[in-house]
Parts: structure tokens; sequence; C-alpha cells
């Protein structure tokens, strides 16, 4: 038997909740004002690089003139994109416009989420659905927070849902949930997808008359925003870029998105391709915490496994209700939204994509306890009571732990005057992104083009400075347009911002853009004054002398090689080409190789032409990937020499690792040998690592983008 509580502080939580159930909109305003309040406690938190630095870079064109899908490629709804510039235009270019602007979304989301489960039938769990949604922000941060589509498209569907639940009795009610379903496919198009279908699918499940009106209403009101923003585009002249960047592009760039879901079994464990990548999986706070070198435990693993597997047994036991009978109307409208974001989990099931699924997981659950009991129970009744007042007590309390705990953590701005936001998570609170802001603020020109070779569009804004291309970061499936724009663009920018994130998960670059990369490789290098250090993962690179064209790239031409060994006491031998795929640095690429205990190399047939010299990098000692820190022998001596016979070698240079000065172990140092006597000869070129001493055996060593190459002037751009 349930006790009262009358003199607990649950007992009285309960009472002032019970109250206030005569209030119904002052209860829902007051709970969106709660929401807009969290919203405010991490608003100035944790820029995002690439998420919210993709919709402020596009905003910030769009204010200026530029159309989209014409001029500036995407794949999403234009709704985030043109709202953010129109505001762009009233209140100005600034972060912080995005980032307010957010606060309405959030307190309306809250709001209609009470009213919705009130008018459902939730009774005083209501209170506690809403608190689910006004916490949100601050218990799920940073994602919640920021500008993004599929942030604005998660805070629509409350609003959706509650004009659904209105529409069983107002009919015309279905024309909002129609023209809202619209707006989020406006912002991410699998969404309005999904929830446009299992929305109507609820209508015309919920028993009684009035189908026929409802679901005329919805299609009118969903068919209605569509028409206007065909019509925007047809007026524009776009019509057909915006079918094409929205409707076939998708379908294009679908694979590349694709990411293993979290493994379920063994539990507190991670298979060896989730844990290669486990910053993208585990939640947000453990790498607030602890930075993504982290080695999270068994127990923040089981944790996290049950958390990706909440949706899919609230979905679950929605099924299995409705085989013991009909559902509750809000069970089905509810749920259309807890499908909406279960199937956003395909086909990149990671954090950033479950931390949109939890909070409608958690409300259809509160929903499914209601639901037991569809005639309330005066024990019913008070159970609820107890189970909403612990809650919303328990959600205050994160909600002001885990903002308190983010704002300590968090550091002064650093990113410019444009990103006034307080750096939280290690990977941002380190001085290598503020480092580049830094340099380039100091040499730009105002609206100076640049080009920010991968993934941190938020660098555009920063520093000032254009894109000379139509792409935020790399799109997949364009390889060859891509590749044409951009070298052309390059051909206009004296700074390039080159990331040394380069893996599996995002894409390496040189794969994808393989005419980027050797342009880059050819025109840039590492600017002589941009300060590095060991951990440095983001440089700036300058425009450098011309250094020819590429006759034979080593790395291009891999298969082509002789991979051998020497042993311990310098017998060579042949190996396999064992070597693992090896990130970039400082744009240039890595030929691994596999040595042993007395070194190794490879050796490779090669055409000389005329004018044609050798050229590579070496210094870099270590290369870190997610996971694996890869440290090169440093006992050794990198040679490169040539045969004409295939027999007898000729030495053409050397360099020692260890032979460097303070600051040569950050950057690449340039080995170079002449070949132009041996024009039109075929030789073999060996690539050798000459241990000093006795190295472990199958030790991993590397050379930077090695290639035999044409001096410009006779080769030209």
């Amino acid at each position: 038997m349930v006790k009262p509580m009358t003199n607990t502080g649950e007992g009285r939580v309960a009472a002032v909740l019970t109250a206030l159930a005569d209030r119904p909109a002052a209860v829902a305003s007051g709970w969106g004002l709660l929401a807009a309040l969290a919203g405010l406690v991490v608003f100035a938190l944790e820029p995002s690089v690439l998420e919210e630095g993709q919709i402020l870079h596009v905003a910030q064109r769009l204010a200026r003139g530029e159309h989209l899908y014409r001029d500036i490629v995407y794949y999403t709804g234009p709704l985030p994109f043109e709202l953010l510039a129109l505001l762009f235009r009233i209140a100005g270019e600034h972060v912080i416009v995005a980032r307010l602007a957010m606060l309405p979304f959030m307190a309306l989301a809250a709001g209609c989420s009470y009213a919705l489960a009130r008018r459902g039938g939730a009774g005083v769990l209501a209170h506690l659905i809403a608190a689910v949604w006004a916490s949100a922000p601050v218990v799920l941060f940073p994602l919640l927070s920021i500008f993004f589509y599929t942030t604005i498209a998660f805070y629509l569907l409350p609003v959706g849902c509650y004009a659904a639940q209105r529409a069983i009795r107002a009919p015309r009610w279905a024309c909002v949930a129609g023209v809202i379903v619209a707006l989020v496919a406006l912002c991410k198009q699998n969404f309005g997808v999904a929830y446009g279908a299992a929305l109507l699918l609820a209508l015309l499940a919920i028993p009684g008359g009035g189908r026929p009106q409802r679901v005329g209403a919805f299609a009118v009101g969903g068919a209605g925003i569509a028409i206007v923003c065909l019509g925007y585009y047809a007026a524009l002249g776009d019509l057909n870029v915006f079918v094409f960047s929205l409707v076939q592009l998708p379908f294009q760039l679908e694979a590349s998105f694709y990411a293993p879901f979290i493994n379920f079994w063994p539990i507190g464990e991670l298979l060896p391709e989730i844990r290669a990548s486990a910053p993208l999986y585990l939640p947000a706070a453990v790498y607030l915490r602890g930075g993504v070198l982290l080695q999270p435990g068994w127990l923040v693993i089981a944790a996290t496994q049950l958390l990706y597997l909440m949706p899919f047994v609230a979905l679950g036991a929605t099924g299995l209700l409705r085989l013991r009978g009909p559902l509750d109307p809000i069970l089905w409208i509810h749920g259309a939204s807890l499908l909406t974001m279960t199937i956003n989990l395909y086909p990149r099931g990671d954090w950033g994509h479950l931390v949109f699924a939890l909070p409608a997981t958690a409300v259809q659950l509160l929903l499914l306890v209601r639901a037991r009991g569809v005639v309330p129970t005066p024990r019913g009744e008070q159970g609820s009571r107890a189970l909403t007042a612990i809650g919303c007590l328990g959600l205050y309390t994160l909600s002001v732990l885990v903002g308190t705990w983010v704002n300590t953590l968090a550091r002064s701005p650093t990113f410019g005057p444009e990103i006034p936001l307080r750096a939280v998570s290690p990977s941002t609170r380190m001085k290598d992104l503020p480092r580049v802001i830094r340099y380039l603020r100091n040499r730009v020109y105002p609206d100076e083009p640049i080009f920010v070779a991968r993934q941190e569009p938020l660098l555009y804004v920063a520093t000032g400075t254009t894109n000379p291309t139509p792409y935020t970061g790399i799109v997949m499936a364009m390889r060859e347009r891509q590749q044409r724009e951009i070298v052309a663009g390059l051909d206009k920018v004296r700074f390039v911002v080159m990331s040394d994130i380069d893996q599996p998960l995002y894409t390496y670059y040189s794969d994808q853009l393989p005419a980027v990369q050797h342009y880059l490789e050819r025109h840039f290098r590492v600017a002589s004054d941009f300060e590095l250090d060991d951990l440095s993962w983001i440089q700036v690179a300058e425009r450098g002398p011309d250094t020819g064209a590429t006759h034979f790239d080593f790395i291009d031409e891999r298969r082509q090689g002789r991979f051998w060994t020497r042993d311990v006491d310098g017998h060579m031998g042949l190996a396999q080409d064992s070597a693992p795929k090896l990130p970039s640095r400082q744009i240039r690429r890595l030929l691994g190789i596999t040595v042993g205990a007395g070194g190794g190399g490879v050796d490779y047939d090669v055409e000389v032409p005329e004018g044609g010299f050798f050229q590579a990098y070496v210094g870099i000692p270590a290369v870190v990937s997610m996971s694996d820190l890869h440290e090169h022998p440093g006992s050794a001596r990198h040679a490169v020499s040539i045969s004409i016979d295939g027999k007898t070698f000729r030495r053409l240079g050397t360099t020692r690792l260890a032979d460097r000065g303070p600051d040569s172990a950050r950057r690449w140092r340039e080995l170079r040998a002449d070949l132009s006597a041996l024009a039109g000869r075929r030789i073999v070129v060996r690539l050798e690592l000459i241990a000093d001493a006795p190295m472990g055996e199958g030790a991993l060593a590397w050379w930077g983008s090695p290639r035999i190459a044409t001096p410009a002037s006779e080769r030209g751009r």
C-alpha cells in the first residue's frame, strides 16, 4: 500500500502539481519558460565546429546573396538555413543570434508536451513528461542546445503531436499537424517522411468519427507548405537543383553515412569496430570529463548499451500493449515521434543520433506506465503523483548538477569575436582551434577566401573569411564534380586549414578527393611561422612554390612495390605488405612499411622522366589514430637508393630521424634527390629504413608522400 506523502518534500511537490491541474494554459507556459531557462544555462557553451558550423556558414552566405543548392551544395531541407539567414539579416551575423533562436523551440516543445500529455489523459504525469523536455538541453548537453537542422526538427515533433491530439475532437487541427510535418521534412527529409507516415497512421487508428476530415486537413496542411516551398524555388529558378539536392542526392549519400550499430552483447564490452571509434558512440558526458583518449570501463559501456536498447524497448512494449487491445490515442500519436527518432538511428546509430531519441523514449515509457490502468484508481493516482514528484525533483537536481558541472568546466571564449562561446570539452578547450583562428585573423583581409579542407566550417565564420567552393565539407557522392570545383577554388587562396583527423568513419580525405589531395601536396605546406606542438591536430598551410607535377606516386602505386625486411644480422627477405592504413599528417599521406629487427623497405620499378627528381618527407615520429598510437623507430635512418641493373644500388640521400632540432620532430623534412641524368631510363627506386640498433620485430615505419616529379616549368600546373 502506498503511504500518503503529506510530510515529505515529494508530497509537497505532488500537492502543488495537483493544484495546478486546473490551469493548463498557464502550466504549459510555465514549462515552456523553464525549458527556455534551461537552454539559457548552456546556450553560450561549446561551439560545434561541424554541425553548428555548417548552418552558420551557409546562413551567412545566404544572407549575403548566395542561393542554397545553386551556389552551396547541401542535402537536407532549407528551413534552418533560410530561417537563420533571415535572422542574420535582421539581427546581424552572430552565433548568439542562432543560439537565442533555439530558445523558443525549446519552450514550444516543453509546453506542447505538457498539453499533449494532459489532454491525452496522462494526469499528473504530464508534469514529468514536460520536465523531460524542459531538462533535455542541459541533461543531454551539448547537441540539444545548438542551432542545427536535426535539433529544430526534434523540437517540432511535440508540436505536431499536440496538434494531432487536438484533431481528435477538432479535425481542423490536423491541418496544423500537416504543416508541422512539412516543416520537419524541410529540416530533415527522412524525419518528415517517417513522422508524416506514422502520424497519418495514428490519425487513422484513432477510433470514432471524423477520420476523413482529419486525413483531409492533414494532407492540406502538408501540401500547402510543399506548394509554397516549390513555388519559392521555382521563382528563384532553382527548382531542378532543389529537387536533386533533397531527393536524389540523399539516396546517393546514404551508404557513406553508414556506421555499425553498437553491440548489445557481450555486456560491458564493445566490438573492435565500435571500440576503434568509441568517442562517436559513448555519451558526450564521458568525453566532456576525460577527452577522446579516455578508455571507458565496464559500467559505462553497459549503461550505454542499455540506453541504445531503450527506444526499441519502448516501441516493443507499445506493440505488445496493442496486442492486448486498442491503444489509447496518445500512445499512437506520441509513438509517431518515437518511431521517427528511432528510425533516425539508421544508417548511423551513434550517440549523436541516439541523444535525439532518448526524450521521446522516456515519454513513451511514462505513457505506457499510465496506460496500464486506463481507468485511474486512487492507488494509481497516488502512484502517479509519487512518480511525478520524484521524477521532477530528480530531473531538476540532475539539471542543476550537469549545468553547474559544464559551466565549471567551461573556459573563456577563444574563438574570435563572432564566436564568443565558452569551450567545455577537452577537444575544444585545447589551444589548437584558437591558434588557427588567431593566426588567420592576424593575416587575412576581410572576406578573403581560404579553404577549410575537411569538416570544420565554423572556422570560416570565426576568421571572417569566405569559402571559394560550394562545399562546407566532403560530399562523398559527388567526387568528380567536387574535385573539379575545389581545385578551381584553391587557385584563389593563400591559406588552407587542414585537420589531421583522417579516419574511416570520418573518411580518408586522400581517398575521397585524391585530386584535391595532390593539389595540396604540390602547392601547400604547413606555414613556417605557424606554432606546432606535440598534440597539434589541425594546422594552417600556406601556399608555397610549385613543387612540380607528379610522374609516379609511390602511395598510389603501392601494389607495384616489392616489400622486404632485414633481420638482426642484416639478411634481406621478401615480406607481405602488412602495414595498416595510416591517416595523413600535415597534408602528406603516409606510406607505411613494416620492418624487421634490422630494418626494411620497398622497391619500385620506375621510368625516369625528363628533369625528374625524387621527393619525400620524413621526420614525424608518431601518428595517432582513434584506436592506436604508432611510433616510428627512432634508432634508424631513412635512405633512398637507385639501381639500374636491379642488383647494385647507389644511395642518393639519407637522413636520421634523430637528427633534428627542437621543432623538427613536429614538422616534415624534405628528402630530395636529382634523377635528371637518368631521364628515359627504367630504374629501381629503393626506400629503406636502416636500423642503427636492433628494432622490435614488425615495427612500423613511414615516408611522407614519396613520388617522382618533374619541375613545374616543364609540366605546368
